[in-house]
């Protein structure tokens, strides 16, 4: 994790140790064919909980639920049916406590993150035709069974809540963010609904919308108002669908955290992408243009207190184009930005001739 000590055994006898966990995994995967698959599931546990990264297992891992549940299958009897979805849901519990246990020891572990994403899609119903066993036992993403739709939302929640806590011990774990990300998105596709009968405050409550990743986004930028991954999967929000994004809202808080950190890029990364989003209908929108007018005010205000701030000048600059004044926004590369930043003066320079340019256009 990112300015996070990482705990490792002690350095006597580490090799030893290291090599000894290697032969077991070597070991195990020279016999997971011949191995009973209930003895293979006990073994790579133990391995698995204490080195995640080792892919092999969980593929195997996978394989071992989809053939018993294909065995199991094979022998069902009408009587016998609803003992068979009960403990294959016995068995996808297991799987998912492997995962939680293996992702306490390594919250960034690729393979635990992948496992646990291909059990979610095995619990979640989809709107689409599912393959045949035999094209799931070749690698597709997609078990062939089809679990009771509250445990979909039982699972989804789960899912929610684990994400939400890995994200608050390190707010940078970008396989955690991506992973909330897929879980909505499954959630919405399946048409999953959260009733949040059990949470007391707003707060706690989780909801199967993007809506929850703009409040845990938020809870992200409270506590620390310039974190770049924050932002971007803001942006990913209000790309889906089902956003409701408030602009002028956003924009607000943004205008905060530009006078609380006034050289941080990652606030003003957002910034660029959000008034680019917002100039993108200024033709036919009057309101738009008096938007835009309004946030170059606010930047002239901030520049007074801060008038060698070379990314609120950049950011005046470009607002200056999607208005229109181009001589003033090559003014600004020319006179001031070259000025404050020799290294990239060629950079400003080349800019203004292309702002210049652009004025002179009919």
């Amino acid at each position: 994790m990112h300015g996070i000590r990482r705990s490792f055994v002690d350095s006597t006898g580490e090799e030893d140790l290291y090599e000894q966990w290697s032969t077991e995994t070597r070991q195990l995967l020279q016999q997971r064919r011949a191995l009973p698959l209930e003895r293979f599931l006990e073994c790579s546990e133990t391995i698995l909980l204490r080195n995640p990264e080792e892919y092999s297992l969980w593929n195997r891992r996978k394989e071992c639920l989809i053939e018993w549940y294909l065995r199991s299958k094979s022998l069902e009897t009408v009587a016998s049916g609803t003992l068979v979805q009960e403990s294959l849901r016995e068995r996808c519990e297991t799987e998912f406590r492997v995962t939680e246990g293996s992702l306490r020891q390594n919250p960034k572990s690729y393979a635990t993150w992948a496992h646990r994403l291909w059990l979610l899609r095995s619990a979640v119903p989809s709107t689409a035709t599912g393959p045949s066993p035999a094209t799931i036992q070749r690698g597709c993403t997609r078990p062939p069974w089809t679990l009771p739709s509250d445990y979909a939302v039982e699972c989804v929640r789960r899912e929610l809540v684990l994400c939400r806590q890995l994200i608050s011990l390190d707010d940078r774990n970008f396989l955690g963010w991506r992973h909330l990300v897929e879980v909505l998105r499954l959630a919405r596709n399946a048409g999953l609904r959260s009733t949040n009968e059990v949470a007391t405050d707003r707060t706690d409550s989780v909801d199967f919308d993007i809506s929850f990743l703009f409040r845990v986004t938020q809870e992200v930028l409270n506590r620390n108002s310039c974190n770049y991954t924050a932002y971007h999967y803001r942006s990913v929000a209000a790309t889906e669908p089902d956003n409701k994004l408030d602009w002028s809202l956003e924009l607000d808080a943004l205008h905060q955290a530009m006078y609380t950190e006034p050289n941080d890029q990652s606030v003003w990364f957002y910034y660029h992408w959000l008034i680019e989003q917002l100039s993108g209908s200024k033709e036919s929108n009057g309101a738009t243009l008096r938007s835009l007018e309004a946030e170059v005010q606010i930047l002239d205000s901030l520049l007074e207190l801060e008038p060698r701030a070379r990314w609120a000048l950049e950011a005046k600059a470009q607002l200056l184009v999607y208005l229109g004044r181009y001589q003033e926004a090559a003014c600004i590369c020319r006179e001031q930005l070259a000025s404050i930043d020799p290294m990239r003066k060629h950079m400003y320079v080349e800019l203004a001739d292309q702002y210049s340019c652009q004025d002179r256009e009919p």
